[in-house]
């Protein structure tokens, strides 16, 4: 296969789009009889207001499932985005993760890992993908935004009513303090940005948004789980990754993995690893590991100031 260097869009189901950003991530359209809804906005590397102009006339608008830039970094080619409170405060490092010149460079180290590659301990075993067939770099773009966005506060609860298609908000903090998940409930399926990756933490990479207590992670997918009975199917913010256009479901035993890990940090029966990241090799991280789940934390922030210690 050639370098990815388009977006590549796929009908995941009746008037639902995925679109995949060079293997880097993914955003998501979803048209109802009235409006549309769009979800993340990636790296703001390509035009995706006209890409999504190009599948549909309909009003719509932009949600993102939390702010960091390969989700929310072309929310400025739009006037108003929606994004929970908690991520809000983080924007001014969200713009600057997802200027261009930084999206390169962090695809660039990725693209070095190859060299790097596979780190296998204990009983999990991982292997960082190739970065090599990307995009070229030498041809990227800048979109430059014709005005500031707006960023609208999001709230737990809020509905989407697209016409006989409505799509309902969930809070689900752990990546970042106001990582969100949608659930469609005409199509019955959920989009959980990084909600809940087999390699989700509650620990963000040597960044600045470090994100929330294992505890309160936990009972914000706790509530996703429960309501497994109203959802087939779930689509995260990354598919597929690195020169890869797979459009499947994340299986159902990745969230059930991800909740068990985070049960085991709080009860104290967790294996526990130091593992590089595969953004900064040279930063290694204590990581909790249960069979598909990688669970990047802080050994600090277990539980909430105050909260008793009962393992939901």
């Amino acid at each position: 296969m050639g370098m990815i260097n388009r977006p590549i869009i796929a009908e995941i189901a009746p008037n639902t789009y995925h679109i995949n950003e060079f293997g880097v991530d993914c955003q998501y359209l979803l048209i109802g009889e009235e409006r549309a809804l769009l979800i993340d906005t990636g790296t703001g590397l390509y035009d995706v207001k006209k890409t999504v102009e190009t599948l549909t006339n309909k009003p719509y608008d932009i949600v993102v499932t939390h702010m960091h830039g390969d989700h929310n970094g072309g929310s400025d080619q739009f006037e108003s985005v929606w994004m929970h409170l908690a991520d809000i405060a983080l924007v001014p490092g969200a713009r600057a993760m997802g200027d261009p010149e930084a999206v390169r460079r962090k695809l660039q180290r990725m693209e070095e890992m190859k060299t790097v590659g596979h780190y296998e301990t204990g009983t999990f075993g991982y292997n960082w993908p190739r970065y090599d067939y990307i995009f070229p770099y030498e041809t990227l773009e800048r979109i430059v935004p014709e005005h500031s966005t707006v960023y609208q506060p999001l709230q737990d609860g809020q509905v989407f009513e697209l016409g006989k298609r409505p799509v309902t908000v969930y809070h689900t903090p752990g990546h970042t303090p106001g990582s969100v998940t949608l659930l469609d409930h005409k199509r019955r399926i959920l989009f959980a940005g990084d909600a809940m990756n087999s390699n989700v933490g509650t620990r963000s990479v040597g960044g600045a948004y470090s994100g929330v207590a294992v505890s309160t992670m936990l009972r914000g997918l706790l509530r996703i789980q429960a309501m497994r009975d109203q959802y087939d199917q779930t689509f995260t913010g990354h598919v597929a990754y690195a020169n890869t256009v797979d459009i499947f479901s994340q299986p159902a035993f990745v969230l059930d993995d991800v909740i068990e890990n985070l049960r085991r940090l709080l009860n104290g029966t967790a294996e526990i690893i130091q593992m590089p990241s595969h953004l900064k090799p040279e930063l290694v991280m204590p990581t909790a590991i249960y069979r598909t789940a990688a669970t990047i934390f802080n050994p600090d922030l277990l539980w909430e100031e105050g909260e008793e210690h009962i393992v939901p």
